[in-house]
């Protein structure tokens, strides 16, 4: 797909996030690179969005940490609330959590780490999304449609 179809599927997904959560979270702007460390924001919470597009495929979600030997992704995100969209047996869904949870959960697990995304320049770990489902049952949200 490349960079440019990526973001725009990126950002889309940033837009449905926000408005999906306007109710409990109140108004979130998106930060567009302007505010460091999250996607969407107000006074109160940051929030990381990522769109896995490669989910149903692989049945992981994957999680970036480095690229070009830097901190990335959950490694260097400002966010308090982390939502990771994804597809699940051609079901669309996210996961919404803490991201201080998502980060106790990846340390206290050995979940495979490969090379991929932005030219093979990031690392990424690979989480079962069968045991996302099962670690996060309550934080999971399917999307109709």
């Amino acid at each position: 797909m490349g960079f440019k179809g990526d973001l725009a599927k990126g950002q889309k997904g940033e837009r449905f996030i926000q408005e999906q959560l306007k109710n409990s979270f109140g108004e979130l702007k998106q930060s567009q690179g302007l505010v460091k460390g999250c996607d969407l924001y107000n006074d109160i919470y940051k929030i990381e969005v990522k769109t896995d597009l490669a989910s149903d495929e692989t049945g992981n979600i994957g999680i970036e940490y480095l690229c070009n030997n830097v901190k990335s992704g959950i490694s260097a995100t400002e966010s308090n609330i982390w939502v990771h969209i994804f597809q699940y047996k051609k079901q669309w869904m996210y996961l919404m959590v803490t991201t201080s949870e998502l980060k106790r959960f990846i340390k206290e697990n050995s979940f495979e780490r490969v090379q991929g995304g932005d030219g093979n320049r990031a690392k990424i770990i690979l989480i079962p999304i069968t045991k996302i489902l099962f670690e996060f049952p309550l934080g999971i949200t399917q999307i109709n449609t």
